[in-house]
């Protein structure tokens, strides 16, 4: 099979770009994480960019492989364009969510948030095309994890191990509850592409 017909150039471009986006951002993680002190003094754009870096290698490895299968399962269906948008949406609601509604946060880091949201998306437009294993297995699965958190935080024990703090899933439920929402409006106004 060819990789082509895996994952298309222009996907495999923007996968590829926004890994190495991402990978850069990195060296000015001080100046661009979530930090509520700072916001509170004016540093308003920690809301967005705190969701583009990460904590260490690990946990940016870990977003990496999840924006990766983002791309090979929902590269037919979801146009790059959504795609781009989409994120800035969803980075955007994740940080002004857990700004307003999770005070206790003091700080935050990652791409997972965002991921969720594109997750859901991703399953709602394979849905608008038809593709009912992808799109409700995958809505079955991110639904399911989210509500797993809620009976069995122990489950992100490890991961927070690795990646070295908490997992934030508040940011994990604001971002499936900005992908359904962007979903909805991608399945009942847009066309297939």
């Amino acid at each position: 099979m060819e990789l082509r017909s895996i994952l298309s150039l222009p996907w495999l471009f923007t996968i590829l770009l926004t890994a190495l986006t991402l990978t850069a951002l990195q060296w000015f993680q001080e100046d661009l994480l979530f930090e509520r002190s700072l916001i509170n003094e004016g540093e308003w754009w920690r809301i967005i960019t705190g969701n583009f870096v990460h904590n260490n290698s690990p946990h940016l490895y870990m977003n990496l492989l999840g924006l990766a299968l983002l791309g090979l399962l929902f590269n037919a269906y979801f146009p790059i364009r959504c795609f781009i948008i989409s994120t800035i949406i969803l980075s955007l609601l994740v940080g002004l969510g857990l700004y307003f509604y999770a005070p206790r946060l003091e700080m935050y880091v990652g791409f997972s948030g965002a991921l969720y949201g594109l997750y859901l998306l991703g399953a709602v437009t394979a849905l608008k095309h038809k593709d009912m294993i992808t799109g409700i297995g995958i809505f079955i699965i991110i639904i399911g994890k989210l509500v797993w958190d809620i009976f069995d935080p122990s489950l992100n024990q490890n991961s927070a191990d690795l990646i070295e703090i908490s997992i934030a899933t508040e940011s994990h439920w604001l971002g499936a509850i900005g992908g359904l929402i962007i979903g909805l409006f991608y399945f009942f106004t847009m066309k297939n592409d």
